[in-house]
């Protein structure tokens, strides 16, 4: 089933064992949760300027909304995003994130994940924004 979408289902007029119908059909739905940000790594002090940041979600995203989403940023003023590429998972529940320059030594970094990424369904985005 596809995250954070809501599902109606309609269970038509039945007839038991010993030949009782029900009344009329049952109607109920229910939702699926939202995805989230289950962690983030590396974490810490001590990380090495060519580290990647790998981020792990509670189901399969959409790679185009989820990457649009992503930023790491070097804490400064201002503060500034660092480019990169992405690479996959096969099941689309985890990303890379490889600066293409190395990372500054001693900075400080925040991986931030917007709440606009989507699961892979295309039906509502994360449950909350990470950071």
């Amino acid at each position: 089933l596809a995250g954070a979408t809501t599902y109606r289902v309609t269970v038509d007029a039945l007839t038991d064992v010993t030949g009782e119908s029900m009344g009329a059909p049952y109607v109920f739905q229910f939702s699926t949760t939202a995805p989230i940000v289950l962690d983030a790594t590396p974490q810490g002090i001590f990380v090495a300027p060519d580290a990647a940041v790998k981020v792990n979600f509670s189901q399969s995203m959409d790679p185009a909304s989820t990457e649009a989403a992503f930023s790491l940023v070097e804490v400064g003023d201002p503060p500034v995003g660092v480019e990169g590429t992405f690479t996959w998972n096969i099941t689309g529940t985890a990303v890379v994130f490889t600066p293409t320059a190395p990372l500054t030594f001693g900075a400080d970094y925040i991986v931030q994940v917007a709440q606009t990424a989507q699961p892979a369904s295309r039906q509502g985005e994360l449950r909350q924004p990470y950071e």
